[in-house]
């Protein structure tokens, strides 16, 4: 009996997004957090997810927030090395008043995604994950100085 050989492929950036959202509603729902996604900020850009947590006063109100926006990417986006400046802090963060961003890499690059007609694998960075989380914890640490915002990236271990 010949063996079959099983495509396995990654999922794209809005799946992704939908089930890192999907999740943090989840584990975040009894804590007064509210997990918004695709969230609109003006007619061009929408924010990936956008976490708010309230403080509540003496009588249990909900009022001031604490506010973080999610940019996510994939590891072949080809916007990979400059979205945290141009769309996180240059976009999102500067538009919506949210002083908070993380910068969420999902890190889908291994041996297991075998489908060679996916033209995302040839656009995946040549280094490993502890390169990029380096690479992109430090880019935080230069965004955050330069801008004011407090910049965190996150490369999440996506591989198969």
């Amino acid at each position: 009996r010949k063996k079959q050989t099983v495509i396995s492929w990654p999922k794209d950036e809005l799946d992704l997004s939908d089930e890192l959202a999907t999740h943090l509603r989840e584990d975040l729902k009894t804590r007064d957090i509210i997990v918004g996604r695709e969230m609109e900020i003006d007619r061009v850009n929408r924010l990936d997810i956008h976490i708010a947590v309230f403080s509540r006063d003496n009588l249990g109100r909900p009022k001031d927030s604490m506010e973080t926006t999610i940019e996510l990417k994939c590891c072949w986006n080809r916007e990979l090395d400059t979205a945290m400046e141009s769309q996180l802090a240059g976009r999102y963060l500067s538009a919506n008043g949210c002083r908070n961003g993380i910068y969420l890499i999902g890190w889908f690059s291994c041996a297991t995604w075998n489908d060679s007609s996916d033209t995302r694998k040839q656009q995946v960075p040549t280094i490993s994950i502890d390169e990029a989380r380096k690479k992109f914890s430090k880019q935080a640490v230069e965004e955050s100085v330069k801008t004011s915002f407090r910049v965190a990236s996150v490369v999440l271990d996506t591989r198969m």
